[in-house]
């Protein structure tokens, strides 16, 4: 009906709105250190499906598999705009390749160092399942309640999904001109697949069957998605290199396009 797309149309907006407001946040943090930098990304890419879940409350949906969706469309819509596309936003052109620890390839790499050690310490913390299980289950007026509070922290497939092809496409988009990112992103994903799978046996409880309409949403929209970006953005990596803004004022070109100013070539013998 119109009112339910009207609903997932509001909680689209709000979700851009949001990721406009990382990015001034990341922005500033980048300005200051690039530690903090990393770890303002891991935390806000953290944070936002409970973000995301409170916005669900707005729409309507006839089964899981539609409210997974949703969600992994709204999360995965944020942590990819966040980890990748708004740090080669605010990166100016000139610093995209050099040892500065603003440039663009210092950056990505904290990023991804980061998402390495402490998305998966937040997991392993159970902030959730500690406060449950030390303040809210003392206070239970009834044992059945009491015993609630011991069941496992509650978790969605949808997030996790958007995690994992987090780390991809942050691969994909910057492999061109950071290599060392193949090397990080497998070290990444494996703690992360052992993290993910402590906390299955240990920390969450079950969560509802939804089949396999998320992986199949997943796989053929999402990745292809990833993979195409791949390609878009290695050809323009490579087009741009050396990322000097310099150009030979006498090949025609007359110094236009790409915001490139023309600089007279000299050679001296």
């Amino acid at each position: 009906t119109a009112r339910k797309y009207l609903q997932r149309l509001v909680t689209f907006v709000i979700t851009l709105g949001l990721i406009g407001l990382s990015g001034f946040v990341i922005n500033r943090a980048r300005t200051l250190n690039s530690l903090f930098f990393s770890i303002c990304v891991s935390t806000f890419n953290f944070i936002i499906p409970f973000v995301i879940k409170l916005l669900l409350l707005l729409e309507r949906h006839s089964n899981e598999g539609s409210r997974q969706k949703s969600m992994y469309m709204k999360i995965t819509l944020f942590r990819w705009s966040n980890s990748a596309i708004l740090t080669k936003l605010i990166t100016p052109f000139m610093n995209t390749l050099g040892d500065d620890r603003l440039d663009l390839i210092k950056s990505i790499n904290g990023v991804l160092i980061a998402e390495m050690v402490v998305s998966p310490l937040l997991r392993l913390c159970d902030m959730m399942g500690l406060f449950r299980k030390h303040v809210m289950a003392p206070r239970a007026p009834t044992q059945e309640l009491m015993n609630l509070n011991f069941t496992g922290t509650i978790y969605n497939l949808a997030e996790r999904f958007t995690d994992f092809t987090k780390v991809i496409f942050l691969i994909l988009f910057y492999s061109a001109l950071n290599p060392n990112a193949w090397f990080i992103g497998f070290a990444t994903l494996i703690i992360q697949y052992y993290t993910d799978k402590f906390c299955l046996m240990r920390l969450w409880t079950s969560s509802a069957y939804i089949g396999n309409e998320l992986a199949v949403f997943n796989r053929r929209y999402f990745l292809s998605g990833a993979l195409l970006a791949f390609a878009i953005v290695s050809s323009y990596a490579y087009a741009e290199f050396p990322y000097d803004n310099l150009c030979d004022a006498n090949d025609g070109s007359g110094g236009e396009g790409f915001g490139r100013s023309a600089v007279p070539v000299q050679f001296w013998n």
